[in-house]
């Protein structure tokens, strides 16, 4: 999720806070790396996404030239010249590539996605003209446009699209359709779809296959404005959005009430674009939804801001001296409103985005001064500082990491590798430390990406199985398959994840049985892992191709 519409606060943006009142967090894991990249200009990290092989893929913009790593990249038109940039790093932080977007006028990226092939997808927004790899596309000097470019793992772009509008967000499928999100006025014309506007800005969700096409584009909104924040996707290829509406908006059939200023509100959509439900999140106040994460199990993790009161499933919070504070907000398979957490300071708080591995959620954010997490208080370096927060599926906060200087720091972008390592990206000024590591500023602000090391430990020392214990037919499959255990094996969980790390499911095993039957028939078609863990630690893999 990219945050780029909430209204005149601009880029004062800061941290998420959340946990029962009554939780203390834990020590956080160590940062592993953090990398400067930038120049004497003023340079932005906007997006992170680790792809299969866990490998770090950045996204922002930079003004002049910038260096990352050994590699440099010069804007044409001199030291004011801005152009967005991609760049790869391997697992370790080191840079392999960058490459840019270039053009006159304005140009800024709002996020990058991953397939599970490593392909990389750039979305952004610019005027004028802007070029990607020998292809140029152009747009009025007086609108801003969306432009999504695919490339592939080394940095050559495959395509490039455009839509005559501005994009907030971009996510990915498993199955490498991609999904770009944002709002519209008047009219909105994407593939073969005109879409047309209730009020003075709508929302718009746009669906593409892996080769660029359009498979279908909708938007919802009223007879005032509505501005969609994030979007992300299921195992199943449903699709979710996030934002905020200042009337009572129309989705398909379904139609949300009002109740304070502006609201946040989540909608699923069904693969084929048929919203499926919607939910307001929101009370007397202000409240914007930023960024979604959806579990195996299909619950709803929604971030966002909010100021004045506030109030989700059973939970009410005021903000702090009526500024900006964070919430985060869990919603059941059907959008049914389970709990609602809200934290902050006495500055204006912000949460960017969040991921989430199993049941566990990661927030990344930046606060101006100092901020209560549960019962722990953070003091601010000076500034703004970047936080990372990792919390329970029940809400309960489990660390809180911080890193930051006396300048402006800010966490833009969160990502995860299947162990649970966390990347984080954003913009910082003067010297900022991670852990050990202090990076300097080579002049105005530059880009940063970050790693935290794993925090997931294991209670016992983990032993293989040998080849054989488990085993999976038929395979490939296509409707259902069955799970064969080696005679004597403890009980467990089974799990299921896909090729980019995320787990789609868990099931308990008795230990008494020798076969259990799993359904498969609404999965992808693509290569998945089927773990097995005992309660003694044991554990055997086993990869299963559905076709």
């Amino acid at each position: 999720m990219r945050f780029s519409t909430v209204r005149t606060l601009c880029f004062l943006i800061a941290l998420i806070a959340l946990a029962s009142g009554t939780v203390s967090a834990q020590t956080p894991p160590a940062w592993s790396f953090a990398r400067q990249a930038g120049g004497a200009g003023a340079d932005n990290g906007t997006g992170i996404s680790v792809d299969t092989a866990r490998n770090v893929i950045t996204s922002g913009t930079f003004t002049g030239s910038a260096s990352f790593g050994s590699v440099s990249l010069s804007a044409p038109g001199g030291a004011t010249a801005t152009s967005v940039f991609v760049a790869k790093y391997n697992p370790q932080g080191n840079v392999t590539w960058a490459v840019q977007g270039t053009g006159a006028g304005y140009k800024a990226t709002v996020g990058v996605a991953t397939d599970p092939d490593r392909n990389i997808y750039l979305a952004g927004n610019f005027n004028q003209t802007i070029t990607f790899g020998g292809i140029s596309i152009t747009a009025p000097a007086s609108a801003l446009h969306t432009f999504l470019v695919k490339l592939n793992e080394q940095g050559v772009v495959q395509w490039v699209r455009q839509v005559a509008s501005n994009a907030n967000a971009v996510a990915v499928s498993t199955a490498g359709d991609v999904c770009i999100m944002g709002d519209f006025q008047s009219s909105l014309t994407i593939g073969a779809t005109t879409l047309t506007s209730r009020g003075a800005a709508d929302m718009f969700l746009a669906r593409y296959d892996t080769q660029g096409n359009v498979r279908w584009a909708v938007s919802g909104g009223s007879t005032d404005m509505e501005y969609n924040q994030g979007v992300a996707l299921d195992a199943q290829g449903n699709v979710y959005v996030t934002g905020e509406y200042t009337a009572a908006p129309t989705f398909g059939t379904l139609t949300l009430t009002m109740q304070g200023a502006s609201d946040a509100y989540a909608v699923k959509y069904n693969p084929l674009g048929v919203p499926q439900w919607a939910q307001r999140l929101g009370g007397s106040g202000e409240e914007t939804g930023l960024d979604l994460y959806i579990d195996a199990t299909s619950n709803v993790y929604v971030s966002g801001i909010f100021s004045g009161g506030f109030a989700f499933a059973s939970n009410t919070y005021t903000s702090q001296n009526n500024s900006y504070d964070v919430f985060v907000a869990k919603l059941g398979p059907t959008g049914t409103p389970l709990w609602a957490q809200a934290a902050g300071g006495a500055a204006t708080d912000y949460a960017w985005e969040l991921a989430g591995l199993g049941s566990n959620i990661y927030v990344v954010n930046m606060v101006s001064g100092n901020a209560t997490f549960g019962t722990t208080t953070l003091t601010g370096r000076g500034g703004t500082d970047v936080y990372v927060s990792k919390y329970s599926s029940t809400g309960a906060l489990q660390w809180v990491a911080q890193a930051g200087g006396n300048g402006a720091d800010q966490g833009r972008s969160i990502s995860l590798d299947a162990a649970g390592n966390v990347y984080v990206t954003g913009t910082f000024s003067g010297t900022a430390a991670f852990g050990g590591t202090s990076l300097p500023s080579a002049g105005g602000t530059d880009a940063y990406v970050a790693k935290l090391l794993s925090s997931v430990t294991a209670t016992r020392p983990a032993q293989a199985l040998p080849a054989g214990s488990l085993s999976v037919f038929p395979n490939p499959a296509h409707q259902q398959i069955t799970l064969r255990f080696e005679a004597g094996l403890p009980a467990g969980q089974v799990t299921l994840v896909n090729t980019l790390g995320q787990q789609l499911g868990a099931w308990p095993y008795s230990g008494a049985q020798r076969d259990m039957p799993l359904p498969v028939g609404a999965l992808a078609a693509g290569l998945y892992q089927v773990h097995y863990t005992a309660t003694t630690g044991q554990h055997s893999t086993t990869t299963l191709q559905v076709e």
